[in-house]
């Protein structure tokens, strides 16, 4: 009976019953790994999440460099520039006070040449003078002087001392005529010359103010543009796809009306910069009884149209016309700002427009 009964309890288990349990632990390591997987794939988001962040800081960075880059460029362009006016401007200020004393040295060299010339005929006159005393006192018997019969010799001295005495007082008079002459003409070009202005004054000082104030504004419209530019092909969408096209019309809504404040800002801006150059350059506006008005020439060029100089022809289909949309970096954007602005000028005008309302920029 204690044989029979060990036998039975060291019965093998079944294969059955070891691979349930061998099931089992394998979906249990299943599960372990699933759960893992998954934390990595969060971890993986995240950092994909972050990596998208720091290349928008990347291309944000990027876009202000290089509009420091290029203002600083911009500067150094204008400060040779006003350099090289203000040369040219010491050298035509040199060269006309050269003008002016040479003419001046001129004018006073035939002043002195006809004083000269009047002295030397007052000394003449006077040595007549003496000599017709002479012959009046000592020599009156052997060379008598020839009068006007009922007119003495005294009569005679009398009447020559007039005659220097009224020329004398005509070269005096002559003298200061040609001096006043001198002095109304140096006035009149001293009147007809353009006004100066004290660097110092009020009016000045709050003129440059009011320039400085107009560049900072410009310099915050352009970084809003480029921003705006660099911003508006990055589209929110939800997480359902049906709402992709309303997502992407109200995103599209909301560039066209950030772009109709930008360019009313810059309108305004620009009234501003005008109404500056009048106040900075005076000669360039016509003043009349009511009101002021720009003068022919600065007219003519603020209401010159832009030219035509060509055109960039895109491949498209010939069945008809298609939108597309251009996916650009920001570099390349910028690049393509700079070879536009570079070559604007007052003769030659360009404007970067584009195929729809925003530049969609990745």
């Amino acid at each position: 009976m204690m044989s029979l009964t060990n036998v039975q309890s060291e019965k093998p288990t079944p294969p059955v019953v070891i691979r349930a349990q061998l099931v089992k632990k394998q979906l249990e390591e299943t599960k372990s790994l699933t759960i893992k997987l998954e934390n990595k794939e969060a971890d993986i988001r995240e950092l994909r999440k972050a990596l998208k962040a720091k290349q928008e800081e990347l291309s944000e960075m990027t876009i202000r460099r290089e509009l420091g880059e290029r203002k600083l460029s911009t500067a150094a362009r204008d400060a040779e520039l006003r350099a090289e006016q203000l040369q040219r401007r010491l050298e035509d200020a040199h060269n006309q006070l050269k003008r002016k004393e040479k003419e001046f040295e001129e004018t006073m060299d035939h002043l002195q040449q006809d004083i000269d010339s009047l002295e030397t005929e007052r000394g003449a006159l006077r040595e007549k003078l003496k000599l017709y005393a002479k012959r009046g006192g000592t020599h009156h018997e052997e060379t008598p002087v020839k009068v006007t019969a009922g007119i003495a010799a005294g009569e005679v001295n009398e009447a020559l001392q007039h005659q220097i005495k009224v020329l004398s007082w005509t070269v005096e008079r002559e003298r200061a005529a040609r001096v006043s002459a001198c002095r109304k003409a140096e006035r009149a070009a001293l009147r007809a010359l353009r006004p100066l202005e004290h660097p110092a004054s009020p009016a000045a000082a709050a003129r440059r103010q009011a320039a400085a104030q107009l560049e900072r504004d410009l310099a915050k419209l352009q970084t809003e543009w480029t921003m705006f530019v660099a911003r508006s092909g990055l589209v929110k969408f939800p997480s359902e796809p049906g709402q992709y096209a309303h997502a992407l019309q109200l995103h599209k809504d909301k560039q066209r009306e950030i772009r109709r404040q930008l360019e009313t800002r810059l309108a305004s801006l620009q009234a501003e910069v005008r109404q500056q150059l009048l106040l900075h350059r005076p000669w360039r506006c016509v003043e009349a009884d009511f009101a002021e008005f720009p003068a022919p020439e600065l007219a003519a060029v603020l209401s010159s149209k832009s030219v035509d100089v060509g055109t960039i022809k895109y491949p498209a289909p010939s069945t008809g016309q298609t939108e597309d949309t251009i996916f650009v970096t920001p570099a390349q954007l910028a690049k393509l700002r700079e070879l536009v602005t570079e070559l604007q000028s007052d003769d030659v005008k360009l404007e970067l427009l584009p195929l729809d309302n925003t530049v969609c920029a990745a």
